[in-house]
């Protein structure tokens, strides 16, 4: 039980990495990032098709943890990391928005500098 909590916190080291290659990537003067945040956002989108609206690190992230149900509950990384934030629960309206515009955004940036630089 005890390597499954350690793979899971792995899991969510991981998962914290992503987000702050969206939130940072984008301004970092390698192109070897531009592309890594590019090719991320199509990844992490075709994830999130494929699992019905969830990330696959938060599926697996639970999944360790033992959650019973992790249909059922919905974990949600970015709610979670929220909540410690801003002190309470955000909607899922906003959360839906920020996740979305965090990771289009970072895209286009990204897309844009790697257009720019030819």
């Amino acid at each position: 039980m005890l390597d499954r909590v350690w793979l899971a916190r792995a899991v969510s080291a991981v998962h914290a990495a992503v987000i702050l290659l969206f939130v940072t990537g984008w301004a970092m003067p390698w192109r070897e990032a531009l592309w890594a945040v590019v090719l991320g956002a199509l990844v992490v989108q075709a994830g999130w098709w494929l699992f019905e609206d969830r990330c696959v690190l938060t599926v697996l992230e639970a999944r360790l943890r033992g959650e019973a149900s992790v249909v059922e509950t919905r974990p949600n990384f970015i709610g979670d990391v929220a909540t410690r934030v801003l002190g309470r629960r955000p909607s899922e309206r906003w959360l839906s928005v920020a996740t979305y515009g965090v990771m289009w955004g970072s895209f286009a940036i990204a897309a844009a500098r790697l257009g720019l630089d030819r």
